[in-house]
């Protein structure tokens, strides 16, 4: 009988070969991070290998991997696991869009209280849109927010004004201590609460707030500087 070994030869163990792995393994990683930072309560191993749908051996060396570098942590007798802090809050406290959440607040606050809506805080980082903060009012709406928008422009209220029948948004544009444009702030709200007069006071509120941006968010310099602007 002739065995032959199904292990490659080393000629067979090339560089692109090693990357497609180490690759491979990555993107196992971030998937299973992922499912961590989703989940509402700590999961076991068997729990994401489902979700994952990877076999628990190939699971729990990538689970080890994730521990050993400080992004997930192990409870309840080691059996479950969840994302750790540094996974949960990845950006430094002085971060620049940390420091233009912590700024922001208190005027946003205001304006979702002035207006009776939502106030939504978006910073443009490149071409992309990254939700900062979120501010409500009593009774306004709760729509869910990713931190990343990914729908075209048209789709939100930050992309557009009208996103479907029964909920209108309004955004507007505020810019940076250079001038340029850094991101902007969405009101959104029932339809039947904004009628013209109603649009009209929304809208005033809105244009006064993000004329305050670069007067009272510092960190807009060094969001320039982030990206590049």
């Amino acid at each position: 009988m002739d065995e032959r070994s199904t292990a490659p030869s080393i000629e067979e163990v090339t560089p692109e070969r090693i990357e497609a792995v180490r690759a491979g393994t990555l993107a196992r990683g971030l998937a299973i991070l992922d499912v961590l930072l989703s989940a509402p309560r700590p999961m076991t191993l068997a729990e994401i290998a489902g979700v994952v749908k990877l076999d628990q051996s190939t699971t729990l060396r990538i689970l080890r991997a994730l521990e050993h570098t400080g992004q997930l942590i192990r409870v309840s007798d080691g059996k479950r696991y969840l994302p750790s802090p540094k996974a949960l809050r990845p950006l430094p406290l002085l971060h620049p869009i940390e420091q233009l959440r912590r700024e922001a607040s208190p005027f946003l606050e205001d304006l979702a209280l002035e207006v009776s809506k939502t106030a939504v805080l978006v910073a443009y980082i490149g071409a992309e849109r990254l939700v900062v903060d979120i501010a409500q009012s009593p009774g306004s709406l709760s729509p869910y927010y990713n931190n990343w928008l990914h729908g075209p422009l048209h789709g939100s209220g930050v992309g557009k004004a009208f996103l479907y029948v029964g909920l209108t948004a309004l955004g507007a544009n505020f810019v940076s201590w250079s001038g340029r444009i850094a991101g902007c702030i969405a009101i959104t709200g029932h339809s039947r609460e904004l009628d013209e007069t109603a649009i009209q006071a929304t809208g005033d509120a809105l244009v006064r707030a993000v004329k305050l941006m670069p007067l009272q968010a510092g960190a807009l310099r060094a969001l320039d500087q982030l990206c590049g602007r």
